[in-house]
């Protein structure tokens, strides 16, 4: 739990950091002169929506037999 609690706060700051710096990327590339850029951020997002949601999906269905699999093992302990 110890080098949970001070990995953990190092871990935050740098998804902070690095979640400021690209919006702030995505609101320069968006200014008037990238119009067509602009555009493209909608369909990306609803893309990587989409692979988010079937890549949970599918890890989910993945986990349920390596879990029943390793059940047995487990009990034994």
């Amino acid at each position: 739990m110890a080098l949970v609690d001070t990995d953990l706060p190092l871990a935050y700051a740098g998804f902070r950091n690095s979640l400021v710096s690209c919006i702030g990327g995505l609101g320069l590339l968006s200014i008037p002169s990238a119009g067509c850029f602009a555009i493209t951020i909608p369909v990306v997002l609803l893309t990587l929506y989409a692979i988010q949601k079937y890549y949970l999906r599918t890890s989910r269905q993945m986990r349920i037999p390596d879990l029943e699999e390793k059940a047995a093992i487990y009990s034994l302990w």
